[in-house]
């Protein structure tokens, strides 16, 4: 039976920690990469909807989403109420 000694098992370890830096290295690069590139720009400003359309449609998205926070935040402030009191 073979036990290892504590150095070892620190060099081991010392030896995951380096490979998975080099690996979170890698996935930020990866991942910052399109960020630093930027999304191509269309050749024609604008789109295919009206400007009005375009302005309606952004206040009742923007509309629809803070009553969709409000209600998640009265939601989730009576069930933290209700499960502290247990």
């Amino acid at each position: 039976m073979t036990t290892s000694t504590p150095s070892r098992q620190w060099d081991a370890s010392a030896d995951r920690a380096a490979g998975n830096r080099k690996l979170a290295t890698l996935f930020a690069v990866v991942l910052g990469v399109p960020h630093r590139a930027g999304a191509p720009r269309p050749e024609v400003e604008g789109g295919l909807a009206p400007g009005s359309l375009a302005d309606s449609f952004v206040v009742a998205s923007e509309s629809a989403n803070a009553a969709f926070r409000l209600v998640l935040g009265v939601v989730a402030s009576v069930a933290f109420a209700r499960f502290s009191r247990a």
